[in-house]
């Protein structure tokens, strides 16, 4: 046993005594179960811990499964245990391996040998059990088959006889399943009204009885064939997942046909503001259609991909908005990451034209010259018109692109093809399982929704400015960039300096009056914990949106979110379809869950809760989250099998539709509202970013030396995830390997959020008796440093608390590299903030690049006259922003 069999998710708030709903097999049905037992030798027992496994199996996604049952425990061999007092009956475990039998009748043979051969041991304490397994549970389910008897009344007189019975009791487990034999099998579904709603118990019991149908009806079929089929599942998804009528979600607006409208309504209304000033909504489409004219002249048009490599500001607004009016798709390559990744990256997009700038020559030097380019210069974009003399467009090899002036030669507009809903928009990356990262292709209808729902939910107002804040190869840029273009709102983007430090991001925020915010929580926590520190209460900012990892809510949130009354948004949608869920935090501040939902489906989508046999799992359980609408994405590009396989054919929507299998977990709650639970596999979120660890073992592995590689997902210890990596090389070689070193060169091939904080080095890689890895027998890592060198001067005290502090240890020596240590973007931006309340001159986050050892930094640095010794705080979220994959790439990349 690895981990428990748990079918319910655990409710701190539960309390008071369990519900019962009661189902009943008819009399015909019943016959039917009893005569198929009789046949194949079975007793009725078997038959019912068989389905409920079968059913367990279906709802957990899983093929082995445990759950519990009650044994009577009078030995024969006790003298006089007939006529014991007492209720001497025993909980045990029970255990179904769907994949270990061919077909249902062998597994229901193997359940009774099972139960047989444990006969003698079924004494034993359920405690003693599990203790035996290491874990600290089994299970949280229970089947049990009550055989009470009325023989007893005949010893009071022949006359007498028993016309009913009714059992009361209780138990500490949520679901409970009492089975009563008879001319009709009644079943009681007991039930934790905390964990359960009562239409979920009392489907949950439809299944069990669905199971027993099937069990009478046939035997031959194979075991790990689902109960049940879609169209006689219990019930369809709830009404609000149904196909909206054409009427009730209309066709959405094109979002270039939403920016015309705005240039036309208002061409001198500022359009970007960036740290060259101002562009108006006139010069970002002049802009942007000079370039478009450009790129449909070099043959760029519908289905073809164009890669940018840009400085964020007017320059990467313009091209994502050319590469668009082209009838293309943009695919961002952020120049922050090693070289090798951006080639790969590249290659993995397909791209018909890299559009660039010069001053990321190195983060592009990798792509194959095959590659078409083409330069964009500094200078180009400008509020004000940019003259080319005609000597001057002949003698450069590059033209101008991007300036409200039209192309030299030049009179009208180029005849484009017109772009359809269904050509792609935008490709983005997500994290492989091979060790190749994957391309999203993202259709113009799906932004098209995206943007005609965001202004219905949140119209823009008068003085609107949304901060472009995410990194351009985050998805959620285009929600930024789009949803304010497209809407008459300021698109304000802040420099990289900015964005990495607290204070001058909090004082950016209010002196451009910003009043959207979209950002992942250790963003938002950043924020927060500086602003509250400040007493800062950023009046005009209205609204903080949340995506790309689980919402968590702190104090320090809450207190910002009351001051001026901040509306808190929830979003959630994977790579491949963008935002499907939505939900406004409701309530005041003070009374937010830790965890809020992630809301429900937006208009146009669907989100469904399946078990593994596509039936809707009842209300309260888990299951994992299939999606589907217009948010959906096409596929990965050039990967039709992996497509085939996350983007399935879709038995509840039209003909001809697929959903997508997110391998999200969640629950309905009984506001309707979904609740995030976790992964059914081994992805992870790690500062906003999907990553597959099987990614990550694959680059360890390739790396020269290392014979065996295994990447795993820990706590960080500050209430987030970390990778591990683990390397084991061969004596043959003679040269160890060493942890650190093979953290640097990989280094060189992976981005900074994708690092493991360590590489621990093994002689040799646990496995299990299969030959797998044994990810249980893998050694807990240390950071705590081997030898700690004491700090000499009051800086470097000041610098090591700080490293301390930051990173959750107890002790730093003057020489540990913060980023060896575990350190990253996000928390080298906090460690800026400590610093800065105790060193002066201000650390600067190139300093802490350049020099990642506190003896280093602590020389350039020196302590303030009034500042008092840095005390070490409980690790906590990250104090200081960063984006995802923004601030500091990895210890030894450039920033851009």
């Amino acid at each position: 046993m690895t981990e428990p069999t748990l079918l319910t998710s655990p409710d701190p708030g539960e309390q008071g005594r369990p519900r019962t709903v009661l189902l009943e097999l008819s009399a015909q049905r019943t016959a039917a179960l009893r005569a198929r037992a009789r046949e194949r030798g079975l007793s009725l027992n078997t038959v019912i811990l068989g389905a409920w496994g079968l059913v367990l199996a279906q709802l957990t996604g899983r093929t082995d499964v445990v759950f519990g049952t009650v044994v009577a425990d009078r030995p024969p061999h006790l003298s006089g245990v007939e006529s014991m007092v007492g209720l001497m009956n025993n909980a045990v475990p029970v255990r179904v391996d769907t994949a270990a039998s061919a077909d249902r009748g062998d597994l229901l043979a193997a359940l009774q040998e099972q139960r047989t051969a444990m006969m003698p041991h079924q004494h034993l304490g359920l405690a003693q059990i599990t203790r035996s397994t290491g874990l600290r549970e089994l299970f949280d389910t229970v089947a049990v088959l009550e055989t009470y008897t009325d023989a007893f009344a005949t010893r009071w007189g022949p006359d007498l006889r028993v016309t009913s019975s009714r059992v009361e009791n209780g138990t500490h487990y949520p679901l409970c399943l009492l089975i009563s034999p008879g001319e009709r099998i009644t079943v009681r579904v007991q039930y934790r009204p905390g964990r359960l709603t009562e239409d979920g118990a009392r489907e949950v019991g439809a299944r069990l009885l669905a199971a027993l149908d099937a069990l009478a009806a046939d035997l031959s079929v194979p075991s790990a064939q689902p109960i049940g089929t879609v169209p006689t599942a219990a019930r369809p998804p709830a009404a609000e997942h149904r196909d909206q009528p054409a009427t009730a979600v209309p066709v959405p607006v094109p979002v270039l046909e939403r920016f015309a409208a705005q240039v036309r309504a208002a061409p001198g209304r500022a359009a970007v503001v960036d740290t060259a000033g101002t562009l108006d909504y006139q010069g970002l489409d002049l802009a942007s259609e000079r370039l478009a004219e450009e790129l449909a002249g070099r043959g760029v048009g519908p289905e073809d991909v164009v890669a940018l490599c840009l400085r964020r500001g007017r320059d990467a607004v313009a091209a994502m908005l050319a590469v668009l009016k082209a009838g293309a798709a943009y695919l961002w390559l952020d120049p922050r990451h090693p070289a090798r990744r951006v080639a790969a990256l590249a290659a993995e997009g397909r791209p018909r034209l890299l559009l660039w700038q010069a001053e990321f020559a190195d983060a592009l030097a990798l792509i194959p010259d095959g590659t078409t380019r083409m330069l964009l210069e500094p200078h180009h974009v400008s509020p004000e018109p940019h003259h080319v003399p005609p000597e001057a467009h002949h003698v450069s090899p590059e033209p101008h692109h991007v300036s409200p002036e039209p192309l030299p030669g030049t009179t009208g507009r180029r005849t484009r093809p017109p772009r359809l809903p269904g050509h792609p928009a935008y490709v983005v990356h997500t994290s492989g399982t091979q060790g190749v990262p994957k391309a999203v292709v993202m259709p113009g209808a799906a932004l098209d929704r995206l943007v005609d729902w965001h202004e219905r939910r949140l119209p823009a107002e008068t003085g609107s400015v949304t901060a472009q804040f995410t990194s351009m190869a985050f998805d959620v840029a285009t929600q930024e960039v789009l949803t304010a273009l497209c809407t008459g709102r300021t698109l304000a983007v802040p420099d990289a300096d900015t964005r990495a430090d607290a204070a001058a991001w909090t004082a950016w925020l209010r002196a451009h009056r910003v009043t959207e915010l979209f950002a992942p929580t250790p963003v938002l926590a950043a924020l927060c914990e500086f602003a509250d520190g400040e007493r800062e209460s950023l009046p005009d900012l209205r609204h903080l949106v949340q995506a790309g990892e689980a919402l968590v809510v702190g104090r320090r949130l809450r207190a910002l979110c009351e001051r001026g009354g901040k509306r808190l948004h929830n979003h959630y949608g994977p790579a491949e379809t963008h935002v499907v869920t939505a939900g406004e935090v409701p309530g005041e501040p003070a009374d937010w869950p830790a965890r809020p939902g992630i809301g429900q489906p937006v208009p146009g989508s669907r989100a469904m809760l399946l078990d593994t046999g596509l039936c809707p799992v009842p209300d309260g359980l888990t299951g994992e989250l299939y999606l589907s609408g217009d948010q959906l994405a096409r596929g990965y590009l050039g990967r039709p099998g992996l497509t085939s396989v996350r983007f399935v054919a879709d038995p509840y929507g039209p003909p001809g539709s697929r959903m997508y299998r997110t391998g999200d977990l969640a629950r309905r709650l009984p506001d309707g509202t979904f609740e995030f639970i976790g992964r059914n596999d081994d992805q992870v979120k790690i500062r906003g970013h999907r990553i597959e660890p099987d990614e990550v073992r694959a680059a360890l592995a390739a790396l020269p030396g290392v014979v065996q590689a295994a990447v795993v997902a820990r706590p960080d210890g500050r209430g987030g995830k970390e990778l591990t990596g683990y390397a084991a090389g061969s004596g043959a070689t003679g040269t160890p390997l060493d942890g650190t070193a093979l953290r640097e060169e990989l280094a060189h091939v992976l981005p900074d959020f994708m690092l493991p904080s360590q590489i621990v080095v093994l002689d040799a890689m646990p496995l299990t008796v299969n030959g797998k890895v044994d990810r249980r027998a893998l050694p807990e890592p240390t950071r705590r440093p081997a030898e700690v060198r004491e700090p000499r001067t009051p800086a470097e005290r000041v610098v090591t608390d700080a490293f301390a502090d930051v990173l959750g240890l107890d002790r730093v020596s003057v020489d540990d590299d913060f980023f060896a240590l575990g350190g990253h973007s996000l928390l080298a931006a906090r460690l800026l903030q400590r610093l800065r309340e105790q060193l002066s001159p201000a650390a600067t986050l190139a300093q802490v690049m350049e020099r990642a050892t506190p003896v280093a930094l602590a020389a350039v640095l020196a302590p303030k006259p009034d500042a008092t010794p840095a005390t070490p705080a409980t690790p906590a979220t990250p104090a200081t922003p960063a984006t995802p994959d923004d601030a500091v790439a990895a210890h030894a990349t450039t920033e851009a």
